[in-house]
């Protein structure tokens, strides 16, 4: 038997928009284009335009879980 568990946290709109603010500072911060986020996290450059954007129509709380998991393995 196997449990169905989600695979990432729920997240609120609220939280949704605190990661892509996060991410959008980032991006300017450091000037990284789509395709080097997306290369570096594993998240396709075309989804991350698209999330930034609120313009994603996929679980956009799966991409948030993924982009915060970059984000703080970045940080290190």
């Amino acid at each position: 038997m196997s449990e169905s568990r989600p695979k990432h946290k729920t997240y609120s709109p609220e939280e949704i928009a605190a990661v892509r603010q996060r991410l959008a500072a980032l991006r300017e911060a450091e000037d990284l284009s789509y395709r080097a986020i997306g290369a570096e996290s594993g998240v396709p450059a075309g989804t991350i335009s698209g999330w930034l954007v609120n313009k994603y129509a996929g679980d956009n709380g799966n991409i948030a879980a993924r982009v915060e998991r970059w984000l703080a393995n970045r940080a290190g």
